[in-house]
Parts: structure tokens; C-alpha cells; sequence
């Protein structure tokens, strides 16, 4: 019982107490007032729309992170779309800073153009890095994994149980010094489970609901024989994929998204993705 400040902390208050020994939690005693909101919470959404601003949160934003805060990195924003140049010493950092670019409230877009110029290390013994890294990292089996290097790039190949076991390998892969690129030709061996329009909608809906990185009341969802159409307006391209991701963890075979930028100068066009086993991530269909 008691007085909170929003809905959101009244169901994290909820979830949190439910400890080892909890058979049941009566939440109704938990009032929702607003006067007793955080006083450091924002207002209202930060808005930004000149490019010098973008420039400099994007600037801030790499001087904070420790993957990216060692390298000289030029950023530069027209009409919201982002441009890095400049050279790294691994893949992981290069990710990290177009990561970091993309987080950044009124982005548009991201070109990366970093090169990655890692140090000399023989392909034999990047190869046993990412053996080793993978054999100790608990989130993939290691023995479902083929790692490959030629020229400093790792191609990794095998059947995962998962499309996160898939993507996390790939990001292993990308730490290891010496590692200048990585392909992920990893098939997922997962088996579809048919749910109904409903069930794929409510779940949907779920997953937005507990996403960290989308603010589930942006986004409205509509599910046809299968396809999740996505439609609204939210902040940032980090919002965007992170709401497509939702789609499919929903159960989405696919995915048209008719979600926009807040702030972009051009309309998002309408895109349609699908599950692909062999690439990265999803393959857009038009």
C-alpha cells in the first residue's frame, strides 16, 4: 500500500515483490498521484531539431561511453542525418558510436562512415580469440559454432536455438581485438508455434508494454493473417527497430512498419520486413 507516482512505478513496485516464497500480491491499496511524481523527471519530451544541438548531444554522448570516448571521432548532422567519420581500432566501438548516434533524441539517420583499422594480429590467433571468447561466453553453446577468419573478417557458421543467441554471438565475435568485420551466416533452429490473430496482437502489445526502449503508447499495432502493422509516431531510429524487434518477439511472421520520425524533415516511408534465418537480422521486402 502507499502513494505512487505514475502507473509505471506502481507495476514495477508489483513486479519487483514478487520474491521467492510471494504466492500472491494485492496491489489495489497503491494509489497512482501525480504530485508525487519524481521532481527530477522531465516535464515533457525533449525536443531537438537544430543540427548544432544534434552535433553536440551526439558529440556528448561518445565522450560518455568507454567503448568510443578514446577515438577521434567527427560528427556531423544535416536535417537530422548523422554522419561519423574517422578511424577506430575495433568493431565494437564502431558499432557502439553508430549505437550511441542513433540513441540520440532527433536523429534521423546514421551514416557510418568509421574505418576500423585494428591492430596486426594473425588470422590464426584471432581465430582462437573467438573460440575462446565464445567457449566462455554462457549465452551461446559453443559447440553449435563455427568461426572462420580470413583477411581479419570472421565468418561464423552453424545452427543456434535462437535469433538472440545468433545476434550475440555476432557481438562476441565484434570485441575481439583484430577483428575487422563479421559475417553471421548462423541459422536459427527455432519452430514456429501458431498463435491467432488476437493472441500475436495481445503479445505485441505485451512486449511494447515491457520494452525499455519504446514507449509502448507511440506505437498502435493492427495484426491481418500474420502481419503486424505498426503505425504512430515515436522519438528516436532506436525506438523505431526496437518496436519492429517487439513485432517479431510478439510473434509476428510480418512486419510492416508505418512508424515515423518526431521531428524528421521527410516522412518515414512504410517498410515490410520478414524472419530470415540466414541474415543478420530481418530481410525488408519492399
Amino acid at each position: 500500500s502507499g502513494i505512487v507516482g505514475s502507473a509505471a512505478q506502481k507495476s514495477i513496485a508489483y513486479n519487483k515483490s514478487w520474491v521467492a516464497g510471494v504466492k500472491e500480491i494485492d496491489i489495489a491499496d497503491v494509489e497512482v498521484q501525480p504530485w508525487a511524481r519524481d521532481e527530477m523527471r522531465k516535464e515533457s519530451t525533449i525536443t531537438i531539431t537544430e543540427d548544432g544541438q544534434i552535433e553536440d548531444a551526439v558529440n556528448d554522448a561518445l565522450l560518455w561511453d568507454p567503448r568510443t570516448s578514446s577515438f577521434d571521432v567527427t560528427v556531423s548532422a544535416e536535417n537530422g542525418l548523422v554522419t561519423l567519420i574517422g578511424v577506430v581500432d575495433n568493431l565494437k566501438a564502431k558499432r557502439a558510436a553508430e549505437r550511441d548516434a542513433r540513441n540520440t533524441v532527433g536523429v534521423v539517420d546514421v551514416n557510418n562512415y568509421l574505418s576500423v583499422r585494428p591492430q596486426e594480429v594473425a588470422d590464426s590467433d584471432i581465430e582462437k580469440r573467438v573460440e575462446n571468447a565464445l567457449l566462455w561466453d554462457p549465452m551461446v553453446e559453443r559447440h553449435e559454432i563455427d568461426a572462420v577468419v580470413r583477411n581479419k573478417k570472421v565468418y561464423l557458421y552453424g545452427d543456434v536455438d535462437s535469433y538472440h543467441e545468433k545476434v550475440h554471438a555476432e557481438d562476441v565475435a565484434s570485441r575481439i581485438n583484430g577483428v575487422a568485420e563479421v559475417r553471421n551466416s548462423l541459422s536459427v533452429n527455432g519452430t514456429w508455434e501458431w498463435k491467432s490473430d488476437e493472441q500475436v496482437e495481445d503479445a505485441i502489445k505485451s512486449e511494447l508494454y515491457w520494452s525499455w526502449y519504446v514507449d509502448e503508447s507511440d506505437v498502435e499495432v493492427d495484426v491481418d493473417d500474420g502481419m503486424a502493422t505498426l503505425t504512430g509516431t515515436v522519438d528516436t531510429r532506436m525506438e523505431l527497430d526496437a518496436a519492429i524487434d517487439n513485432a517479431f518477439d510478439g510473434g509476428a511472421q510480418v512486419v510492416e512498419s508505418r512508424l515515423q520520425l518526431a521531428n524528421a524533415t521527410d516522412p518515414e516511408p512504410f517498410r515490410v520486413y520478414r524472419k530470415d534465418g540466414t541474415t543478420y537480422r530481418y530481410l525488408l521486402l519492399f
